[in-house]
């Protein structure tokens, strides 16, 4: 994968930072950089350049929230699938392979990242 990516023309601190997105989920930047090994202003550069290579379709958005409001659970969703991970001692997933169950929480999503 990572060399798929690197076709894509992403750098190396890119990848490392994307897959840890996708394997992780949402995360901060210091934590990427404990895990990934990259400098934390290195993180949000490269966070930064992943933002501008999506074009018109993201690769990648951040946002930043407050610790309130944080959770254990990732919700991914890509094509007609919903992916709900639970980040707890015992972690589980669940996947739903639902278009219109993917449509509502991309809508959702939409609607706070609009907000």
């Amino acid at each position: 994968m990572e060399e798929n990516l690197s076709k894509l023309g992403l750098s190396p601190s890119e990848i490392k930072v994307y897959l840890h997105l996708i394997k992780k989920g949402s995360s901060y930047a210091n934590r990427i950089s404990s895990e990934t090994g990259i400098n934390r202003t290195n993180v949000y550069e490269a966070l930064d350049r992943l933002i501008a290579k999506g074009g018109k379709r993201k690769l990648l958005e951040y946002k930043f929230v407050d610790n309130k409001f944080t959770n254990p659970t990732t919700t991914i969703v890509y094509g007609d699938n919903c992916l709900l991970i639970n980040w707890s001692d015992e972690p589980i997933a669940i996947k739903i392979n639902n278009r219109e169950i993917a449509k509502s929480h991309l809508n959702y999503f939409d609607m706070l990242w609009s907000s």
